[in-house]
C-alpha cells in the first residue's frame, strides 16, 4: 500500500488534539502506512506539553513555529517536511 502524510496545523488546541490523534490513529485502514505531522503555530497553551505526551503512544513528526506565522505557513512547512508525496491537510 502507498505511503501518506497527514499535516496538521495547530495554534491552542491542546484540548482537542487527544482526541484528534486517536480518531486518526483509529480511522485509517492498518494496511496503509502514514505520517503524521502536527506542526504547532506557536501556542501559549497546553499544547506543545499534549504533543510531547502523544508522541510516546503514537508516531507523530513534532515541528513547532516559535511564532505565530498562520495556518497556510504551518501548512506548507507540514508539507516542506513530509516524506510522502501523497499528503492530506486536516
Amino acid at each position: 500500500m502507498e505511503n501518506f502524510s497527514i499535516v496538521v496545523p495547530v495554534y491552542n488546541e491542546s484540548q482537542n488534539l487527544i482526541k484528534l490523534v486517536k480518531e486518526i490513529n483509529d480511522s485509517l485502514v492498518k494496511d496503509y502506512k502514514y505520517e503524521l505531522i502536527i506542526v504547532d503555530d506557536g501556542s501559549n497553551d497546553n499544547s506543545v506539553n499534549v504533543i510531547n505526551e502523544l508522541m510516546i503512544k503514537y508516531p507523530i513528526k513534532f515541528i513547532r513555529h516559535k511564532n505565530k506565522l498562520g495556518q497556510s505557513q504551518s501548512i506548507l512547512t507540514g508539507i516542506k517536511n513530509a516524506s510522502s508525496t501523497i499528503i492530506v491537510t486536516i
